[in-house]
């Protein structure tokens, strides 16, 4: 870690995608105790994340799901990446 205020998660999948979900997953259990979220459907978002190459678009993904949960108070117990 560059810095100690950084954070590294560690997520997998069967494939890509997958992966995704398990990284949105880790996020959103990072900042809140996923477990105690309650889904509904006016909670479903759809975000189109693009990037450079892998690192950009797994960093704007992220960037995506935090901005959802620090500006819009939005924080998933699921994620599905497609």
């Amino acid at each position: 870690l560059d810095h100690t205020a950084d954070v590294q998660f560690h997520a997998w999948g069967v494939d890509f995608e997958k992966a995704l979900e398990a990284l949105g997953c880790c996020l959103f259990d990072y900042v809140t105790e996923i477990v105690s979220i309650n889904e509904t459907e006016e909670g479903a978002r759809t975000h189109e994340i693009e990037g450079a190459d892998m690192k950009k678009f797994i960093f704007r993904f992220l960037d995506e799901l935090l901005y959802a949960f620090t500006g819009d108070d939005i924080a998933c117990r699921t994620v599905s990446g497609k």
